[in-house]
């Protein structure tokens, strides 16, 4: 999720940054470089999201499949370090609509 708002942070501000050098009037050339630079940004953004999207998809499935029946065994999991993050991760995945 970091790289994520990385990159949409990123094109954000290397949007305004292109708007501010057109209404300063820049170079034609630093234009084109600025829009390169925009371009390649937003080209990362859906990338990023489908390898989020496949490793929650990955992590719902290993926990649906690794969740002990028993109850004593549940509990330990559930007590774990890693269930519980992986659990948190989850929740703000379907809470971001990327999952």
């Amino acid at each position: 999720m970091k790289e994520l708002r990385s990159y949409t942070e990123e094109e954000r501000r290397e949007k305004a940054r292109l708007e501010t050098m057109q209404q300063e009037g820049a170079d034609e050339s630093k234009l084109k470089q600025q829009r390169t630079v925009v371009e390649e940004t937003s080209q990362m953004i859906p990338n990023t999201q489908k390898r989020l999207e496949t490793a929650a998809k990955d992590l719902v499935s290993f926990l649906d499949s690794n969740t002990p029946t028993e109850e004593t065994a549940a509990t330990a999991l559930k007590a774990t370090t890693e269930f519980v993050d992986a659990q948190t991760i989850i929740t703000e995945l379907k809470e971001s609509n990327y999952l």
